[in-house]
C-alpha cells in the first residue's frame, strides 16, 4: 500500500522558547524533546517525524505532547493497525534521502505519502512485533533512569562533602577565610590551570565518521563514531565552541573533536572528583567572545576552584568510582540491547522473522 493510506502527517505548531511556560508537557522538535510546556496540543500518544533540520528523525511520545513546527506528527491511523508498530516501521524508512526542499533539507509530505510500504495485515502480529521491540526500549529507558539516579547520588555526596563541608572528620576541622569564602583550613583555592592540563581535542574529521565503532565526542556529546580512538580512559571535556560550557565525561576508548577542551588532572588521579568539581563550578563565568561565544584555554585556566586535601579526595573517589562503574555497566548493557533491537527490527518488519 501507499504510506499515505495508513495515516496523515500533520504539521506541528509554532512555539518559540520565549513563549514556553513551566510545565511537564514535552515539547518535540526534529531533535527530540527540546523543552517543556504547560499545555499539550496533542492529547494522546503519538509519533513525531523531523520535517526540518534533523529530517526524518522519528520519536514516540506515550503521553500528551506539543510538536513544534519543525516536525510532523501522527496521533491516529486511517486503517486498522497499531500505532507503536508504525513508530518502529517508520524508523526503517530513509526519509533523509527523500528530502526535496532546496537550500534547507526538508521532508516533503506528498513524496512521503507516495512511498510504497508492506506491512502485516494482522493487527495482532503488529502488536506482537511492537511488544518485542518495546521490551528492548523499556529496558534501555529503565537503565537510563537508574544511571541518572546513580549520578545524582554522586552529586549529592559531592555537595555534602565539598560544598556543605560535611565530609568525614569535618567536626575536627576549622574553617578559615579565602577568596571563595570560608573553607576548611587545609583546603586550598586554586586556579584550574594550576592543577590540570588543558588542551584542545583533536578528533577525526566529520567526513571520516562511521555508523559504528568508537564514540567521538563534540561539545554536544557523542556526534559520531570512528574506527580508531585516541584515549584509553574516560576524559573530562568542556564544550569550548558551539554548545559552550557543556560538560561531559567520555566513555573509555573515545576521541574528542576540537570543539571541546580536554581537562586532565596533574599530580592527582581523582577523575571523578575533577568532573564533579567542574560540574559545581561556574563555567559560564569564563565564556568570552562577543560575536561568537567561546571558552579559551587561557580563560578557563583562571577559573577558581576549591581543592580539597588528598585524603578527602581519595575517599570520595573510591565511592564515586564504584558508582561510576555501575553506570558504565548499564551503558554497555544498553549498547548491546540497542544493537540486538536494531538487528531484529528489519527482520521483523520484512517478515524474515515471523511472530
Amino acid at each position: 500500500m501507499k504510506l499515505g493510506k495508513a495515516f496523515d502527517l500533520k504539521y506541528g505548531f509554532g512555539l518559540p522558547k520565549r513563549s514556553r511556560k513551566a510545565g511537564n508537557i514535552p515539547v518535540y522538535g526534529s531533535s527530540g524533546v527540546v523543552g517543556m510546556h504547560n499545555e499539550a496540543t496533542v492529547n494522546s500518544q503519538g509519533i513525531i517525524i523531523g520535517r526540518k533540520g534533523n529530517v526524518g528523525s522519528v520519536y514516540y511520545s506515550s503521553s500528551p505532547f506539543y510538536p513544534i513546527d519543525t516536525v510532523y506528527y501522527i496521533d491516529s491511523l486511517k486503517i486498522q493497525g497499531n500505532l507503536k508498530f508504525f513508530y518502529y516501521f517508520l524508523r526503517r524508512i530513509p526519509f533523509q534521502k527523500i528530502g526535496s526542499d532546496v537550500g534547507v533539507p526538508g521532508l516533503n509530505r506528498d513524496i512521503a505519502y507516495n512511498l510504497d510500504i508492506i506491512i502485516p495485515k494482522n493487527i495482532n502480529e503488529q502488536k506482537q512485533i511492537a511488544a518485542i521491540l518495546s521490551a528492548f526500549d523499556n529496558k534501555i529507558e529503565l537503565n537510563n533512569k537508574i544511571s541518572r539516579i546513580l549520578e545524582q547520588i554522586t552529586q549529592t555526596i559531592f555537595k555534602e562533602w565539598f560544598i556543605k563541608f560535611r565530609f568525614p572528620g569535618y567536626k575536627k576541622t576549622k574553617l578559615v577565610n579565602s577568596e571563595l569564602g570560608k573553607i576548611p583550613k587545609e583546603w586550598k583555592m586554586k586556579r584550574l590551570g594550576k592543577i590540570t592540563k588543558i588542551e584542545y581535542g583533536k578528533g577525526p574529521a566529520t567526513k571520516d565518521f562511521k555508523k559504528n565503532g568508537y564514540p567521538v565526542y563534540g561539545a554536544n556529546g557523542i556526534i559520531g563514531y570512528s574506527e580508531k580512538y585516541k584515549f584509553n580512559d574516560s576524559q573530562t571535556i568542556v564544550g569550548c565552541r558551539g554548545v559552550v560550557g557543556s560538560l561531559f565525561k567520555t566513555l573509555p576508548m573515545s576521541s574528542i573533536t576540537h570543539n571541546s577542551l580536554i581537562i586532565s588532572p596533574i599530580n592527582f588521579s581523582e577523575i571523578n572528583y575533577l568532573f564533579m568539581l567542574l560540574k559545581n563550578s561556574n563555567l559560564q563565568s569564563v565564556v568570552g567572545g562577543s560575536a561568537q561565544p567561546q571558552i579559551t584555554i587561557n580563560e578557563i585556566s583562571q577559573l577558581p576552584v576549591l581543592f580539597a586535601t588528598q585524603i578527602t579526595r581519595r575517599e570520595f573517589e573510591k565511592i564515586a568510582e564504584s558508582i561510576e562503574q555501575k553506570r558504565l555497566n548499564l551503558i554497555y548493557e544498553n549498547q548491546k540491547l540497542a544493537s540486538l533491537r536494531d538487528l531484529l527490527l528489519p527482520k521483523l518488519m520484512s517478515g524474515e522473522i515471523r511472530i
